[in-house]
């Protein structure tokens, strides 16, 4: 199953469905309905995506370092003791997301077309993950990651990615369910109770992204925009704890506050990310009946911003994974 065959219902609205049988935490109406209120009243931005790490300009080379960062974007945590990934960017060294998308824009700067098959399946990205200072987690997963999708590229879209960007494209949902049939580091599934959830949190942020980044610089951006969720990650399950939307049981709360692993496609670790997509689809609905206007795109980064705010005080949860 994949977002365009949910044809009856959205993909948020199919996760409300799902969060009907949760076991490991809950979601508060109630705490919805008071957000939602406050919500209505705001006016949140969409994200620009103007930082340094990003291409100042729309156009072929925006389009590969959104679409690569986000085949690369997952598993920046670091154990006890380690310092994380980062690279120098305008000056500043930036960690996270920012420090990997920055190093793909930094490599184009330097004369690596990373748009070629036969660059992706180079040396040149092992030197570029080389040329960071501290631990990265999973480097030879994001390594294999690029080559395979320079497999692909070779065989299917005459080894350009632009020719894959064209063919994805611009219905967002849409371009989200190609990244996932075409490239499968991005087929992020989990199941539940035998259900397939086709949450695509790589996919849908890439469509996402790219929209923004497009419209943020003057360009076209994608349409169906608002049938994307939010994205399944870390940092949004600490922000709806924060707000007492998502409230977990004494178990899972202990583990995850002691940093302790969560397998990917466990019980726990799915019932958070369907639980996530599920709480802020409410939330979008609810504060759409107060006369807000809102959608995913901005009430995600609202919150994932929220979540590294409150992440001191409220850990988030720990899982090896490449898909988040």
């Amino acid at each position: 199953m994949n977002m365009e065959q949910l044809t009856e219902k959205s993909l948020g609205a199919f996760c409300r469905e799902v969060a009907g049988d949760l076991r490991h935490l809950s979601i508060s109406a109630d705490a919805i309905e008071s957000l939602a209120s406050d919500l209505a009243s705001e006016s949140l931005p969409h994200p620009a995506w103007d930082h340094p790490a990003f291409p100042v300009t729309a156009g072929p080379t925006l389009d590969v370092v959104v679409w690569l960062g986000n085949a690369l974007n997952f598993c920046y945590w670091v154990p006890e003791g380690e310092s994380m990934w980062s690279i120098s960017i305008a000056g500043q060294r930036e960690v996270d997301a920012f420090a990997l998308f920055g190093a793909l824009n930094a490599a184009f700067e330097q004369g690596h077309d990373l748009g070629d098959a036969h660059v992706l399946r180079s040396d040149a990205i092992s030197a570029m993950f080389a040329s960071g200072r501290g631990y990265l987690p999973l480097v030879e997963d994001r390594i294999r990651i690029l080559r395979d999708i320079g497999d692909i590229l070779e065989h299917q879209f005459d080894g350009r990615l632009e020719n894959a960007v064209e063919a994805a494209g611009k219905d967002a949902p849409g371009m989200a369910s190609f990244l996932a049939a075409t490239f499968p580091s991005f087929n992020d599934v989990r199941r539940m109770n035998g259900i397939e959830i086709p949450l695509y949190k790589r996919a849908q942020l890439a469509a996402g992204m790219l929209h923004a980044a497009r419209k943020a610089r003057g360009a076209e951006g994608l349409c169906k925009i608002e049938q994307l969720t939010v994205y399944a990650d870390y940092m949004l399950p600490v922000a709806l704890r924060s707000l007492g939307i998502m409230q977990f049981s004494k178990e899972l709360e202990d583990r995850v506050n002691a940093r302790r692993l969560l397998d990917a496609d466990s019980r726990e670790e799915t019932e958070i990310r369907v639980a996530t997509v599920a709480a802020c689809d409410q939330l979008l609905e609810v504060t759409r009946e107060k006369g807000g206007e809102i959608d995913a795109l901005k009430l995600d980064f609202w919150l994932w911003r929220r979540g590294f705010d409150c992440e001191s005080d409220l850990p988030h949860h720990r899982t090896l994974t490449t898909d988040y």
